[in-house]
């Protein structure tokens, strides 16, 4: 059984302001007064629809903060919020010293004024934004080991295992580690100043 207008649109005309004995409008492609009203409706429902987004459109970036260790164990990078990107800087390395004692350093560095600064603080990640839920894109990385920087961008597969891809122009070219977020962060942070050697004899 076939429902005409009318008896579609007759609830809501006293809500409207529009009469019964309008209801031609209705019936005759909804034009005129109808048309205007249940556009500037249909605005409303829009904009109500979309406060919560609004309300809400500060990203999310909890899931990515925190300490984690590379698939080696061997560095620990502390990622936090830098404005609405996020950052990240070392906070503990396996080895943090040289054969002599001496902090490693970040000799690597294409800028030869930076190569004297400690690994231990470097920061190695900047510029991520939040793209998706668990997503962050457009980032850099840098890998103090060959003085390089990549292009890079970061996923949370797990609450507790952060993919970290690393690529030169295209993310098809490139190379996927697994971080693991440190439960427990390491016993200290890493040092700051050379190692102490004993006297001899």
């Amino acid at each position: 059984m076939s429902i005409g207008y009318c008896a579609v649109v007759r609830p809501c005309m006293g809500g409207l302001g529009v009469t019964w004995t309008k209801c031609k409008c209705c019936i005759a492609g909804l034009r005129g007064v109808c048309t205007a009203r249940i556009i500037r409706g249909a605005a409303w429902l829009w904009l109500l629809a979309s406060l919560p987004l609004q309300a809400g459109g500060v990203p999310d970036q909890q899931g990515a903060l925190g300490v984690w260790t590379n698939e080696k164990s061997t560095v620990a990078v502390r990622i936090v919020a830098c404005g609405s990107e996020l950052c990240g800087h070392i906070v503990w390395l396996a080895k943090p010293y040289r054969g002599t004692g001496a902090l490693k350093r970040d000799w690597h560095n294409p800028n030869p004024g930076k190569r004297e600064q400690p690994l231990c603080g470097l920061r190695v990640l900047r510029g991520f934004r939040q793209t998706a839920e668990h997503s962050w894109d457009g980032g850099l990385i840098y890998d103090p080991r060959k003085g390089k920087t990549y292009h890079s961008y970061l996923t949370l597969s797990e609450p507790d295992q952060l993919r970290v891809r690393a690529y030169m122009f295209l993310p098809l070219f490139g190379k996927t580690q697994t971080w693991r977020r440190a439960t427990v962060p390491p016993g200290y942070e890493c040092p700051r100043q050379p190692r102490a050697t004993s006297p001899a004899g």
